[in-house]
This record gives C-alpha cells, sequence and structure tokens, in this order.
C-alpha cells in the first residue's frame, strides 16, 4: 500500500502547512533581536556552500 505513494505527493501536502504553522507561533520579538546574527551567520554559509557546489560541479 506504502510502495504506491508518490513520495514527492507526500512532500509538497504535508512540509507547507508544518512550515507555516510553525511561522505563525515564532515570537517577532525574538525575531527582530536574533536577526542581526542569524544574517551574519547564514551569508558567509551561503556563500561558502556556492563555492563548495561550483568546485565539484
Amino acid at each position: 500500500m506504502a510502495e504506491g505513494i508518490n513520495p514527492h505527493l507526500l512532500f509538497y501536502s504535508f512540509l507547507p502547512p508544518l512550515i507555516f504553522s510553525e511561522a505563525m507561533k515564532l515570537n517577532v520579538r525574538l525575531v527582530q533581536k536574533c536577526f542581526a546574527q542569524v544574517f551574519l551567520l547564514a551569508c558567509p554559509g551561503v556563500l561558502l556552500g556556492t563555492g563548495m557546489v561550483a568546485l565539484v560541479a
């Protein structure tokens, strides 16, 4: 029974509601307080990941 279920269907049907519900529960003040720290950590991580993919590809 479970072998016939498309994994992409599960991914696209369950993930968006889960992300949306968690986003609605976020504490806005905490997000505003931590935004600079998150931004400073995320940007170099994205650049590093992009560079690594460029080297491998």
